[in-house]
Parts: structure tokens; C-alpha cells; sequence
């Protein structure tokens, strides 16, 4: 996913897009993290970088709606309610807590899940 975003952030410099100083900061704190990390990022943590960003730039009114909606680009499809019942029934049948359950649906969703969902379905 890091390489798409290079890509994305090399054609809207091309462009001379309004956007690309804006998309060029976010892919520099990308690789921020990867350095942090001491190896490549992975595709779950640029989406949580990406989510974080989202949701702080939707919380404050001066923030630019385009780069708001250039960011939801790399967001993936959220986890249904009815999928995450699906991960998470038979664990709570058979008794499981809720760190387990926790840990199964960051399995088997990744960061493509909202966790405080998962929470309250427990």
C-alpha cells in the first residue's frame, strides 16, 4: 500500500496538484514510522496511520475536505457487524474473554476493523 501511495504522491507533484505538499507530508511521516520500526511498514499500519489522520483532520473545522478525501482513498472496506458476530459467536459461546476475542477478530480483520465495535458486540 506504501508503494500506491508513492505512486499517488509522485503523479500529483506532476501534476502540480494542490494536494501534493499535503499528501508528501503524509508520506513522510509514513516513512517516519517505518524507520521507527527499524523495518518496512506494513499495509495495517499505514491504515491506521491513514485512520488516525482521517478522523483528526474530520474532528477540526479548518482542515482541508480534499485532503480529507484523498486520505479515504487508502481506507479499506470496514468490517460488517454481521462479520464480526461471525469471528466472535464462538468464542463467547464456549466462554472465551474478551482479550480473546479481541486478539481472533485482529487476526482475522486486521486494521480493517473497528475495535471499539468489537467491544461493545462483547
Amino acid at each position: 500500500m506504501i508503494n500506491l501511495i508513492k505512486a499517488d504522491v509522485l503523479a500529483l507533484r506532476k501534476a502540480k496538484s494542490d494536494l501534493s505538499s499535503v499528501m508528501v507530508f503524509h508520506l513522510a511521516e509514513l516513512q517516519k514510522v517505518s524507520k521507527a520500526s527499524g523495518k518496512d511498514i506494513s499495509d495495517d499500519e499505514v491504515i491506521q496511520y491513514v485512520k488516525k489522520a482521517v478522523q483528526k483532520l474530520s474532528e477540526d473545522k479548518f482542515s482541508n475536505p480534499a485532503e480529507i478525501a484523498a486520505l479515504t482513498v487508502y481506507l479499506p472496506v470496514m468490517a460488517t457487524e454481521a462479520e464480526i458476530l461471525e469471528v466472535i459467536s464462538p468464542i463467547l459461546t464456549r466462554g472465551g474473554h474478551k482479550g480473546e476475542v479481541m486478539k481472533a477478530v485482529k487476526i482475522a480483520f486486521g486494521a480493517s476493523v473497528d475495535m471499539k465495535l468489537v467491544s461493545q458486540l462483547c
